[in-house]
């Protein structure tokens, strides 16, 4: 017991050490600050920081603040920290108007931000919404902050209506509801945003497609990948039809209804349009190399392709796999063909290209794939 209070005195004594250490820190600081701010007294910056390492309930903070703005009036930092303080003294009136000049001093993403949050705890919905929109419209920030404060006051059903007819925000919109998982909201706002998508916001989009394809929002993310490449701003084909890239001529996405890849095992090759797959056979275990979702109508589909062996050995265990249906392989280096049912109503389905080993290894496989396709039965 005497050994526990006696390492409790000495934590209490160490931690008023760093306490002390660190007001002492703190107070040379401030003072080699105001210093500089004494031999240029127009030197805000040196009173803004001053006052930022002055301990909060100092008295002196106003008034260093004061001094800043008095100086350069222009200083929309020195505004926002003042406000920050006026409304931590509760004097609300003084305090917006210190973030009103600041945001007319600078009309960037910060002093906006700033006064959405302000009105936002004011719950003044109309001056909420203003700066907020003001925030999320300033060209080269990142509108995440804004977005996010928005929704939480009224969600998509608030925010969407008010972006109507300023389609410039929806890509940074689309951007933040990928982000937070709002799959729903982005069912809602992603292919209008496609359909207008400058070539820039494609990554943006093709994410929001991937996005809504593992939530299972089929109809959505197909819109969106269709009005992407059927304005030219990804070069790759029409999904829902069949395979897109299937010649491999364009760069494999690894998402959206572009291909998938095993990157050990699945080298891609635009030239020759083709994937040369090389595989070890020390993987054990099913193995997925290539794979594509696709968007199918019930019926039967035929599936072709070119599976060309390089090297003596025929590959072993290799097939093509989709809803529940398979084709094996047979590495003829000619046209093959199979016929795949799919199910009863229009679905996304995954056609993957698999190896099932026999054994607890399977053998080395080198091959190349090219021509691969998926038509309905005539």
């Amino acid at each position: 017991m005497g050994e526990a209070l006696v390492v409790l005195c000495l934590c209490a004594i160490a931690g008023w050490q760093v306490s002390r250490q660190a007001w002492t820190a703190h107070a040379t600081a401030a003072g080699d600050f105001l210093r500089a701010a004494a031999i240029d007294p127009a030197n805000a910056d040196a009173l803004v920081l001053a006052a930022r390492v002055l301990p909060p309930a100092d008295p002196s903070t106003l008034d260093l603040l004061r001094r800043a703005t008095a100086v350069s009036p222009r200083h929309a930092g020195a505004w926002m920290e003042l406000a920050t303080q006026l409304e931590l003294a509760g004097d609300l009136a003084a305090a917006e108007n210190a973030l009103l000049e600041g945001a007319a001093a600078d009309r960037r993403f910060g002093p906006a931000f700033s006064l959405a949050g302000f009105y936002f705890r004011q719950e003044d919905e109309a001056a909420f919404w203003f700066w907020a929109l003001r925030a999320i419209a300033v060209r080269g920030a990142d509108p995440s902050g804004a977005y996010r404060l928005a929704w939480q006051r009224g969600e998509h059903a608030a925010i969407w209506p008010r972006l109507a007819g300023r389609s410039a925000l929806w890509s940074g919109y689309v951007r933040f509801l990928t982000a937070e998982g709002h799959t729903g909201a982005l069912a809602d706002t992603a292919p209008a945003a496609a359909r207008l998508a400058a070539p820039a916001e494609a990554p943006d989009l093709l994410r929001a497609c991937e996005t809504l394809l593992r939530a299972g929002h089929a109809a959505p993310a197909l819109a969106v990948w269709n009005a992407l490449a059927g304005r030219g701003v990804i070069p790759h084909g029409a999904a829902g039809g069949g395979l897109v890239n299937g010649q491999f001529r364009q760069p494999v996405l690894q998402q959206g209804f572009d291909w998938r890849r095993h990157e050990a095992i699945a080298r891609h090759d635009a030239r020759r349009g083709e994937i040369a797959v090389a595989f070890d056979g020390s993987q054990s275990g099913f193995t997925e190399v290539l794979q594509q979702t696709v968007f199918v109508r019930p019926g039967s589909w035929i599936l072709r392709f070119r599976a060309e062996p390089q090297g003596g050995a025929v590959p072993q265990g290799w097939a093509w796999e989709a809803a529940g249906g398979a084709c094996t392989i047979r590495f003829s280096g000619d046209e093959e063909e199979c016929h795949l049912a799919f199910p009863p109503r229009p679905a996304l389905v995954r056609l993957v290209l698999v190896c099932r080993p026999r054994g607890q290894a399977g053998g080395a496989a080198e091959f190349r794939l090219r021509d691969v396709s998926l038509t309905p039965s005539p």
